[in-house]
């Protein structure tokens, strides 16, 4: 009751199920992510559209997977700003289980081993590649050069989700446009024995409807971990209390539509306690892969007028740039949130500014 189970607070139960529960699987959109590609001149864009009932099946899927690999050890995500971020993440807090999450933007082979080496984990979820504006990242390649490197023993499977590679057997197009998915110039190797592909994983597990199964361990402090690669390497955490505390906080100020969370510094702990705050209130939230400024810096404006978002949460509003984001009108955006506290303003000046931390 209230998401309290087991005398512990269950991030995955509140802001998923619960609302899959209370709506009996009605079929609203509640998250949309938006991905990197978008050509103005035809308007053609990437994105996801995604219901709580089909959040709640794929979280649930997702749970039996890891809980079918991992008994004792740690759980590493390896992924960018795509949707089996934070599920993987509500799945594993379900569990029990804390994983530590690190986001692939401008990783070095070496940290990303030396990240390994620290961690030792069990189980990898991680992505065959994505664009940032026209650049492809091989984040698959990436993993395997510094799993190499670092020599690690603990690692029992990798589970990799196809987001930018194209399917087998199927021929390119006549044009390929940089930025646009899917990719042929990328070759994802696949480790026989312990690379898995996510989704034939996903596809072959049935939904757990089992009153027996349906259980939420819930996490009593640490909910996230993620690397702080400083002078030395060392592994920080998000708390319970923190993620329940900047819910609080974003709330009740987040408006009645649509809200758009935009990290500028590839945050990948902002976005997901953001998207967490949202799902829990129960609040309809866009949120982005690709680089703020591709195909110039008029995008998260733009982004905001085709889903009339009310709501911008951003770490930094000064990562936006002024003109072009004044180019595009914007009669929906009423609120921006950041971190960055502004005397005057000067993006969006005529929304109401709120400074939370």
């Amino acid at each position: 009751e209230n998401g309290v189970i087991e005398g512990r607070t269950s991030l995955c139960f509140n802001a998923i199920d619960r609302h899959f529960l209370t709506h009996q699987g009605e079929h609203e959109i509640i998250v949309t992510w938006e991905g990197n590609f978008w050509e103005c001149t035809e308007d053609v864009h990437d994105y996801a559209e995604f219901t709580i009932e089909s959040l709640e099946c794929v979280t649930r899927k997702v749970t039996r997977a890891i809980r079918e690999r991992i008994t004792e050890g740690r759980l590493l995500i390896l992924l960018p700003n795509v949707i089996q971020l934070p599920l993987t993440v509500l799945a594993a807090e379900r569990l029990g289980i804390v994983p530590i999450v690190v986001n692939p933007i401008s990783l070095t082979t070496d940290l990303l081993s030396s990240i390994l080496q620290e961690t030792n984990p069990t189980l990898i979820v991680t992505i065959d590649g994505f664009f940032q504006g026209k650049t492809l990242i091989e984040t698959k390649k990436q993993l395997d050069e510094a799993i190499e490197q670092s020599k690690i023993s603990s690692l029992k499977e990798v589970l990799v989700i196809g987001h930018v590679g194209a399917r087998p057997g199927v021929p390119p197009p006549t044009n390929e446009y940089p930025g646009r998915r899917p990719t042929y110039s990328i070759k994802v190797p696949m480790t026989s024995g312990r690379d898995s592909e996510w989704s034939k994983v996903i596809s072959t597990i049935e939904k757990d409807v089992e009153e027996k199964n349906v259980v939420w361990k819930g996490l009593d402090e640490a909910v996230i971990e993620y690397p702080k690669p400083y002078s030395t390497l060392s592994i920080a955490s998000v708390s319970m209390r923190t993620v329940l505390e900047w819910t609080d906080k974003l709330a009740d100020k987040l408006s009645s539509g649509p809200s758009l969370l935009i990290s500028s510094l590839n945050d990948d702990v902002f976005t997901l306690i953001s998207l967490f705050a949202s799902l829990i209130a129960g609040k309809k939230t866009v949120f982005y892969e690709g680089a703020l400024d591709y195909p110039d810096p008029a995008r998260v404006s733009f982004i905001m007028k085709k889903y009339d978002v009310e709501t911008l949460v951003i770490d930094r509003l000064s990562a936006l740039d002024k003109e072009y984001s004044a180019i595009v009108a914007l009669p929906t955006l009423s609120t921006v949130i950041t971190k960055e506290k502004e005397d005057k303003p000067s993006v969006f000046p005529f929304a109401r500014h709120l400074f939370l931390v």
